[in-house]
């Protein structure tokens, strides 16, 4: 009997027992495809660089004891400019020296011959100011008799 009540006890708990339901795992989802690299941007060259303005070198020459003076201008080179003001000034006064060299300027020379005063002043606008400071910085040095000796702008200007 205990046989049998093991049997039956078994053959409940087996019928009793809900079915397991063996449901299939759920499909994995592809793995998302990698995103697309972007195009590679087709080689480009540099843009050149700009090209430099041109130097336009201007030398002035003056004599202190003559105020003989000469100019040179719209030179490549500074060295170029200051000899062949030396050269225009010096079949005047042997004491004739570089008093000013600048590149894409405007310039001007102001002399008072009477005191032997001088000035050069250069700047980037117009030649009229430069022979207004020029004037300015001769009286400044003691001219009392001051006038624009000379007033230009380089080829750069």
């Amino acid at each position: 009997m205990t046989r049998l009540l093991r049997s039956l006890f078994l053959l409940t708990a087996f019928v009793a027992a809900p079915a397991m339901a063996t449901t299939p795992a759920p499909k994995a989802k592809p793995a998302p495809a990698p995103a697309a690299a972007p195009p590679a941007a087709a080689p480009t060259t540099p843009a050149p660089a700009p090209t430099p303005a041109p130097v336009y070198w201007t030398a002035v020459a003056l004599s202190d004891s003559t105020l003989a003076w000469s100019y040179w201008k719209n030179d490549g080179n500074r060295g170029d400019a200051e000899i062949n003001a030396l050269k225009g000034c010096q079949p005047l006064a042997a004491d004739c020296h570089i008093v000013a060299s600048a590149s894409n300027v405007c310039m001007a020379l102001a002399t008072s011959a009477d005191d032997k005063a001088w000035s050069t002043k250069w700047v980037a606008t117009t030649a009229d100011e430069a022979g207004k400071g020029a004037l300015d910085g001769c009286t400044g040095a003691g001219g009392k008799t001051c006038k624009v000796a000379t007033s230009y702008c380089s080829q750069g200007q």
